[in-house]
């Protein structure tokens, strides 16, 4: 039984992208990939950290610190697990929808748990891996591993991710706690998340310049880890000097705190399992009814449960969120922005800006998992006594919503800082509108083909459905592609104005082609889900 457990775990963590047909298997090429796209990325992972501790061995092995070096990719690997896991700590510990199901069934309370923590440790592991794997070959290759500090880095590699995991047990309780007891907890949750975004992308302008003073400071940064991280500096003795006893030292600072949090989620679990959180209580006030058309009420019940949802909304409105940060960043840093803009021709700052709109639209996918958040309450829409198609476009309409409100605003600031002709002034809101709207009805018709109604908690009909991943892959293929080829073939025969004129048209008869096919064959595949 905990065996089946564990892969039940495992199969909500790591599922499959997309749900299979009942009458057909997926297509095999689809499946390569997807294989192929994640060997890609895991790739690009590798080759990131191996530059960063390219650059860091020889100068901190050449000072003596090579204690320093593994305790640096100590620190960045826990992190990497921290930020990776935090969320899915919470949604898989105090948030899974099953647990009260898995209550009522013969397994033990522990198992439960156990199994859960399992499938976490084995995330964290993977996170790990991308961190550890290249600082080990790195270290490797330059300095070498004595056999002591080669059992150390194996220790290490087992025992790290259980600090991540405890971190992640005890921030993902406090926020569920904290998001049960605050108002409008949804928005609270997005705030932050924009905050995070925000300061990322600022420490990530500035990485050549924390490498630099990382370098040029690397005494004074040893002196403060020995103070104040107590078991990274062990760990650092542990495998850079193959110190056991500091070895011995960094197990115990590992494995007790890990052990004290199992501990305490074990006598607490029934507790955290069957609490409703978020639930609120409605004090009913009196008030006249006030009728609406069909198109509204379908719209604000979407609009609803995209606004409750801090994950859908972080997740499917991330174009939408970037948006605004460059837009803020581009206010804040206009004077540092100005001399490279100076180096582009006036006559493209159009249609620069214009699929700069476009090309962050496209990171949008509110409509491709929109039929699969409705999971087993997908009757409900299915007997509702309205046509089909105004729930599909009542879907498209909230993808729209979300995508324009931003990237209106942002136009209008290009507009302001920008000098462009009369047509570039209109192309830079009209040119994102109409991607932002044929990329809503693909969004709805790849997610009429594959939908995942399977899920247990909803984050997994957003961020594992293959509907918003081919959503993602084809709105950023739609704007690369025209660009790349009016830039090799039309440059110099047709103005950056008439380019822009062109895609809107073949956008709009996208657009159109697409919402016919709802009207018939999409509504008819939407009642045989």
């Amino acid at each position: 039984m905990f065996r089946a457990l564990i892969k039940m775990n495992l199969r909500q963590l790591f599922s499959t992208m997309f749900q299979r047909s009942r009458k057909k298997e997926s297509s095999a090429l689809l499946t390569v990939g997807i294989v192929l796209l994640v060997i890609y990325v895991a790739g690009c992972l590798f080759l990131l950290f191996g530059m960063l501790f390219g650059a860091l061995c020889q100068p901190l092995c050449e000072a003596g610190l090579n204690w320093l070096y593994f305790a640096i990719m100590g620190i960045v690997g826990i992190l990497l697990s921290f930020i990776g896991s935090v969320m899915m700590t919470k949604s898989q510990l105090y948030d899974a929808k099953d647990n009260e199901l898995l209550l009522s069934m013969p397994i033990s309370p522990g198992q439960i748990l156990a199994g859960r923590l399992l499938s976490l440790l084995l995330l964290n592991y993977i996170y790990q891996s991308f961190v550890m794997i290249p600082a080990g070959v790195i270290y490797r290759i330059m300095e070498g591993f004595s056999g002591t500090q080669q059992i150390s880095f194996l220790v290490v590699f087992l025992l790290l991710p259980f600090i991540s995991l405890t971190l992640s047990c005890i921030l993902g309780w406090v926020l569920a706690v904290v998001s049960s007891r605050i108002p409008m907890r949804h928005i609270v949750s997005l705030v932050i998340f924009v905050a995070f975004m925000g300061g990322y992308f600022y420490v990530y302008s500035k990485i050549t310049v924390y490498m630099q003073w990382l370098l040029n400071h690397g005494a004074d940064l040893a002196a403060a880890v020995r103070k104040s991280l107590y078991p990274v500096y062990h760990l650092g003795l542990a495998v850079g000097e193959g110190n056991l006893v500091s070895l011995l030292l960094f197990a115990l600072c590992t494995l007790i705190p890990a052990g004290l949090v199992a501990v305490l989620l074990t006598k607490s679990f029934i507790h955290i399992a069957t609490t409703k959180r978020g639930q609120t209580r409605v004090k009913y006030r009196e008030g006249r009814l006030k009728a609406g058309g069909i198109e509204r009420a379908l719209f604000r019940k979407e609009l609803s449960r995209f606004g409750t949802n801090s994950m859908y909304m972080m997740n499917a409105a991330i174009g939408s969120i970037f948006m605004i940060l460059l837009a803020a960043a581009a206010i804040i840093k206009w004077n540092d922005i100005t001399p490279y803009l100076q180096k582009i021709p006036e006559e493209y700052y159009g249609v620069g800006g214009a699929m700069i709109l476009a090309g962050l639209t496209s990171m949008n996918f509110v409509s491709a998992p929109s039929i699969s958040v409705e999971g087993k309450n997908l009757w409900i829409a299915k007997t509702l006594p309205v046509p089909t198609i105004e729930l599909l476009l009542a879907k498209v309409k909230l993808h729209v919503v979300v995508g324009e409100v931003p990237s209106i605003a942002a136009g209008i600031l290009l507009n302001i800082l920008l000098p462009m002709d009369i047509l570039s002034r209109i192309m830079i809101f009209l040119l994102p509108f109409c991607f932002n709207v044929t990329i809503g009805f693909l969004g709805i018709i790849l997610n009429l083909r594959f939908p995942k109604l399977d899920w247990v908690n909803e984050t997994a009909a957003v961020k594992q459905g293959m509907s918003p991943f081919l959503s993602m892959i084809l709105s950023m293929v739609f704007i690369a592609a025209p660009a790349a080829g009016y830039i090799a073939l039309f440059v110099m025969n047709m103005s950056c104005g008439f380019f822009m004129i062109v895609h809107c048209i073949i956008l709009t008869a996208a657009s159109v082609g697409m919402y016919f096919y709802l009207k018939e064959n999409g509504s008819r595949r939407f009642m045989e889900l």
